[in-house]
């Protein structure tokens, strides 16, 4: 990805809930300018990786309620 194209990044996981356990997925949304594979590489954890352009209203929504902002381009 260019560096460029990164607007935001948002992670949500069920940390605040009492079932997290080290199995659980965390969900990574991110804005991008352009429609394209964010990342080349995977993560050493489970991750669901949502886009502007991947993301349903629901998951959306869920992800915003739930999300800690960890990056935004001003």
């Amino acid at each position: 990805m260019e560096a460029g194209t990164l607007e935001s990044e948002n992670i949500s996981d069920s940390t605040k809930k009492v079932k997290c356990h080290v199995g659980r997925d965390v969900d990574l949304y991110i804005e991008m300018e352009k429609e394209e594979k964010p990342f080349t590489e995977g993560f050493q954890f489970v991750y669901d990786l949502w886009t502007n352009y991947t993301v349903d209203k629901r998951m959306y929504h869920e992800i915003q309620r739930k999300g800690v902002l960890v990056y935004e381009r001003k």
